[in-house]
């Protein structure tokens, strides 16, 4: 059995014989492969992209960048509201980034509770801890168990509301302009 057409691949699971064929499928595939990517311009659009990226980096990347540092120098109040939004979307997007080095900073390692540590601390005034507590679900989560998913479930929730308090004290003010206006 030979591979042609559109679905090499299949040759691949029809059985025994076609693993005889197996370099013929692959350069068959690849070839079709090879093929549809020159036919649509990738790599063409590709090098066009990295031109454009080049010049931009070249050109305008400094001229946009002192526009944005003017923009917060003239609206430091809507600035702070937008960066909190963005860690609010951080800690929606990406909890772990956020939760991981907290607990370890707090000593939750992956090995179990860090010596010298504010948990060690806790844990030895806490004395014997109780299953599924709070202390043991963030002990869990510092060794990538049950309790990750708890504590990265909270990071996200407040993530939430951090995006929804800044945006809306960002909408509610109108900006720097209009806070200015009214003083």
């Amino acid at each position: 059995m030979k591979a042609s057409g559109l679905y090499p691949v299949l040759a691949i699971a029809s059985g025994a014989q076609a693993l005889g064929n197996l370099p013929t499928v692959a350069e068959t595939y690849w070839a079709q492969t090879q093929r549809a990517v020159e036919a649509v311009g990738i790599p063409a659009n590709l090098a066009a992209a990295g031109e454009r990226a080049k010049e931009f980096v070249r050109e305008d990347a400094a001229k946009v960048a002192g526009q944005a540092v003017q923009w917060v120098s003239e609206n430091p109040g809507t600035a702070a509201k937008y960066g909190l939004m963005g860690v609010g979307l951080a800690a929606v997007a990406a909890p772990a980034a956020i939760s991981s080095p907290a607990l370890a900073a707090a000593g939750f390692g992956a090995d179990g509770i860090v010596k010298a540590s504010i948990a060690a601390g806790a844990q030895s005034g806490i004395g014997n801890v109780v299953a599924h507590s709070i202390f043991a679900t963030l002990e869990s989560a510092g060794m990538a168990g049950y309790g990750t998913a708890v504590v990265n479930g909270v990071v996200q929730a407040g993530g939430g509301l951090v995006v929804l308090a800044s945006g809306g004290a960002a909408i509610a003010s109108g900006g720097d302009a209009a806070e200015k206006a009214r003083l």
